[in-house]
This record gives C-alpha cells, sequence and structure tokens, in this order.
C-alpha cells in the first residue's frame, strides 16, 4: 500500500462549484525507475494547472494537498489567481515530522518581454519575513533572465 495520498481541488472562476482529482504517485511525480515516491519528490510539472485539462485562465483558486504517512507528513499548496490567471499567489503549508510556511507572490509586470515580478516570503514567529525580491525576463532565445533586488 502507498504511503502518499495527493489531490487537487480546484474552482473556477464564476463557479461556486469545487472540483476534486485525486493522482497516483507516478501520475504526479518524475519519478526515475523503481525510485520511491515520498511528499519532497520532484513534481512532474512544475506549474499545478499543467495536471489539469482545462484553461488556465479559468481557474480562480486550486489547492494540492499531498499527504505522506510513512514521514508523518501534510502539504498543501494553496493558489489564488487574478488578471487571468497572469498573476498568483502561492502559500505553502508543511506541518507534521517538519513544520514551515511559505509564500510566493508572482505579478506579471510586461507582457513585452515578458516580465514577472516574484516576492517570496517566509514565516519568522507570526510575521512574514522576505527572503527574495526579483524580476524574471523572458528573452527572446527562450532562456530567462533574472534581477535579484534582495535574496536573504
Amino acid at each position: 500500500m502507498n504511503s502518499l495520498t495527493i489531490t487537487i481541488r480546484y474552482k473556477l472562476t464564476n463557479s461556486l462549484e469545487w472540483h476534486i482529482v485525486s493522482f497516483t504517485p507516478e501520475e504526479y511525480y518524475d519519478l526515475d525507475y523503481n525510485e520511491k515516491a515520498e511528499w519532497d519528490s520532484i513534481p512532474l510539472w512544475n506549474d499545478t494547472l499543467d495536471y489539469l485539462d482545462i484553461d488556465k485562465i479559468l481557474v480562480e483558486y486550486i489547492e494540492t494537498t499531498i499527504i505522506d504517512t510513512e514521514a508523518d507528513i501534510i502539504q498543501i499548496f494553496a493558489e489564488s489567481f487574478w488578471n487571468k490567471g497572469k498573476n498568483r499567489i502561492t502559500e505553502t503549508i508543511v506541518s507534521g515530522s517538519r513544520s514551515w510556511k511559505e509564500t510566493i507572490v508572482e505579478i506579471n509586470l510586461v507582457d513585452k518581454p515578458l516580465t514577472y515580478e516574484i516576492l517570496r516570503y517566509n514565516r519568522m514567529d507570526s510575521f512574514a519575513k522576505l527572503s527574495y525580491h526579483g524580476l524574471i525576463t523572458d528573452n527572446d532565445d527562450g532562456s530567462q533572465s533574472e534581477q535579484v533586488i534582495y535574496s536573504n
């Protein structure tokens, strides 16, 4: 029996209904042959929206819950979208045998060249502590450039 449970719950803009999709570890993670999936294994997709077969701009909220009973960990990624999905706030909460919280804000500043402002916060006692502030720009050759404004 697998010790991992993976579910994605999402709500579309202008809808009250929540949809739930479950994944096996093999469907969710990018595993090597005979690799055992754990809560912190590498996901197949960087963007949770890529796991869903729907138009990304329709999603208002999405929440991924990973429960690893063997490691005694619950990990939740909760994301809110606005500006037709171009902007998002992602909150990560890990609880159980290890615990931490992180919030990432991604704001689309410019469409050409595509530029995002990224702010990353960790929880320090009851305060949000900035750990990263930067700009990510898509270059014409397909690469990305990063301008770090603050990093701790």
